[in-house]
């Protein structure tokens, strides 16, 4: 109906953990094929959402979300598979995922164990480890990563 807004439920920890699975699996096999194709402005790039990240107040929901998105986004960039690409795209976009990061895992404990990962998968990319990006993008789809810094 025109003018009804979006029906808020509420997600459980499975809902999260499904989502969370789907995406990981996707950006693995996206992160594989993209791994040893990255130019080096793209680098850069990556490298310049990590330091954005990094200045970000740690509860700014919306704004970590958004530079997470890009990130993630510039990472499977160079992925030869199109649709594969717009997949994931599609995922990020979707509600769940702001109401996911508005949700869970906020703070100053969060960004810093991101921020550490986001760096750990740029330095696997600059000798082609595709093996450590995707084991370190494993975290990024943990919604249980209780880590400590």
């Amino acid at each position: 109906m025109p003018g009804q807004g979006y029906i808020v439920i509420d997600l459980t920890a499975r809902d999260v953990e499904d989502v969370y699975e789907v995406r990981y699996a996707l950006e693995a096999l996206a992160a594989r094929q993209a791994c040893g194709r990255h130019t080096a402005t793209q680098m850069v790039r990556l490298r310049s959402m990590i330091d954005e990240f990094e200045t970000l107040d740690p509860h700014d929901a919306d704004g970590l979300f958004e530079t997470a998105r890009l990130f993630h986004a510039a990472l499977i960039e160079p992925c030869p598979n199109q649709y594969l690409r717009t997949t994931l795209a599609s995922m990020w976009e979707h509600p769940i995922q702001r109401r996911i990061t508005m949700t869970y895992r906020q703070g100053p404990q969060h960004q810093q164990n991101m921020a550490r990962d986001h760096r750990r998968i740029l330095e696997a990319l600059k000798i082609g480890d595709a093996d450590t990006v995707v084991e370190v993008l494993r975290f990024c789809h943990d919604p249980n990563d209780a880590r400590t810094v």
